[in-house]
């Protein structure tokens, strides 16, 4: 039974729950090997719609991906930051009094040897209203930010530099102005500065994300092979610049009489590994470059793979995202009719 969905989060639980107990009255007079699936089946349903109306939450929020409007890969030496057309790293959706210099950021060529996994830059400040805070580490496109200090005005001619390092993706340390933050992010062994503006109007354009109907029958179990040590995935990007993936393993599942071992990224076994996922939906009622999926393997190895929960990978929703994309062994030869579809927003 397909629902449709209201935009407010209190009206989906509602009709969601609703919608379960009209069922669940409907069912009562069934077997009860029957009443037991159909249970399981609303329960799922009240999940998913709980689930759903959280994601979108997410991404409207004012630290939501709809709210990054900016990607900009950095070279070696210095460049500028700001809203002046000659700036290197030109900033969009202009604030008022916006400065045509907000900072600026520098590369080194020759990172420090002792921290090879590191990207090493360092930012100058010269708008006074700007300032360098520090944040926790980001999960799912969102991170904590604390004030650590802020920074001195500086001139072009004695500027104060504050180093930062990026280890594990991305640097911990956000240049604010406003309702703009900047923070550097790693992708192989290339360094960018990431812009987010939380007053940003996108964030309003998502209308909805169709899903489609919650089926028991797409929650996969499988295992979990594990590699022989780390190994790094050459995969293609959403952007023009791809770089490898590490995995630790693969997810081995059977269906419909055919035997399928799908890549896995991720190094951390006792974390949640990312599945990327690309069907005969894809392009059609899901977006084209797949969905992703995190599973998780259980000590005996068991994993449970809920396809009802597959979604949207950022890059749907910013042109700003570097989006990892399906390699060939997570490209199934059927249709996944399950998880999100492709999203609705308004016209700009």
């Amino acid at each position: 039974m397909k629902q449709t969905r209201e935009v407010g989060a209190g009206l989906v639980v509602v009709a969601a729950v609703a919608v379960a107990a009209a069922v669940s009255l409907l069912i009562g007079c069934g077997s009860e090997e029957a009443r037991v699936d159909d249970q399981v089946r609303i329960d799922m349903m009240v999940a998913q719609e709980k689930w759903h109306t959280e994601r979108l939450a997410k991404l409207r929020a004012e630290e939501g991906w709809l709210a990054i409007v900016g990607l900009h890969w950095l070279s070696e030496g210095e460049q500028r930051i700001g809203w002046s057309e000659s700036a290197e790293v030109q900033l969009i959706e202009a604030p008022a009094d916006a400065p045509e210099t907000l900072a600026l950021v520098r590369v080194a060529a020759e990172p420090d040897p002792q921290q090879v996994s590191f990207a090493i830059a360092e930012i100058a400040v010269l708008e006074p209203a700007a300032r360098i805070e520090q944040s926790s580490a980001m999960a799912d496109g969102q991170e904590h930010v604390t004030v650590i200090a802020a920074p001195t005005a500086a001139t072009s001619e004695g500027q104060s530099w504050q180093a930062f390092s990026v280890e594990g993706g991305e640097s911990p340390l956000v240049l604010r102005y406003g309702a703009f933050e900047m923070f550097s992010i790693k992708r192989g062994d290339q360094l960018a500065l990431r812009v987010r503006n939380r007053a940003s109007a996108a964030r309003e354009r998502l209308v909805e994300i169709p899903t489609f109907e919650v089926d028991p029958e797409w929650v996969i179990e499988g295992r979990f092979e594990a590699a022989d040590g780390v190994r790094e995935l050459a995969i293609d990007n959403s952007t023009d610049f791809d770089y490898p993936q590490r995995s630790i393993g693969r997810f081995l599942f059977e269906r419909a009489g055919q035997q399928f071992a799908m890549e896995l990224v991720g190094t951390d076994p006792e974390a949640p590994q990312l599945l990327m996922v690309a069907d005969e939906t894809s392009g059609e009622t899901t977006y084209g470059g797949g969905r992703y999926l995190y599973v998780e393997a259980q000590e005996s190895g068991l994993v449970r793979a809920d396809f009802n929960r597959l979604y949207n990978p950022p890059c749907v929703f910013t042109p700003y995202a570097t989006c990892p994309l399906p390699p060939a062994a997570n490209r199934l030869p059927f249709a996944v009719s399950a998880g999100e579809q492709l999203p609705v927003f308004t016209q700009k």
